[in-house]
């Protein structure tokens, strides 16, 4: 299990998003990291950071990084 902070920016760009379609496969995609860790089509696109994508209309992406205890 999961716990998934989002920044500020995060939650701006998410309530600015006009696909409700994308909007939900997002928010769909993050509760499935909390509730199951199941991440989906990620990949690391640097040392820290790792994107999971969204093929989805404009083929989404969402950076995050792990963060321990």
């Amino acid at each position: 299990m999961f716990f998934i902070e989002k920044t500020s920016e995060f939650d701006k760009w998410l309530r600015k998003l006009k696909d409700l379609r994308a909007k939900a496969k997002i928010l769909f995609r993050i509760q499935k990291i909390e509730s199951e860790g199941y991440f989906g089509d990620y990949k690391p696109v640097g040392k820290v950071i790792k994107e999971f994508r969204i093929n989805f209309s404009k083929a989404y992406r969402v950076y995050f990084k792990e963060k321990n205890g």
